[in-house]
């Protein structure tokens, strides 16, 4: 993210697809973290394939820079939850 800068039409489609995306995943993370209505493990099976591809540097199907633009949008759209989820999967 640039600051000060608007971002660019490209950027901007990018975003849209990527932001309900990750709105399903903030859901998932407060079923787990605020209610306790299901646990981490519950969910890893159907999750783990988008988190691999989304947060894992080392996943050979795209670049480590791709993990760190995504956790970049992510703390600067204050996507806590998602970052949260993220740990889970890492552990």
């Amino acid at each position: 993210m640039r600051k000060g800068t608007a971002i660019t039409p490209t950027e901007g489609l990018i975003c849209d697809t990527f932001r309900p995306f990750f709105d399903y995943l903030a859901q998932f993370s407060n079923y787990i973290e605020a209610s306790g209505l299901i646990q981490y493990r519950d969910i890893h099976p159907f999750l783990s394939h988008w988190l691999t591809i989304l947060c894992d540097e080392n996943n050979e199907r795209k670049s480590p820079e791709f993990a760190k633009a995504v956790k970049t949008y992510l703390e600067y759209y204050h996507y806590k939850s998602v970052l949260t989820l993220f740990d889970h999967y890492k552990k």
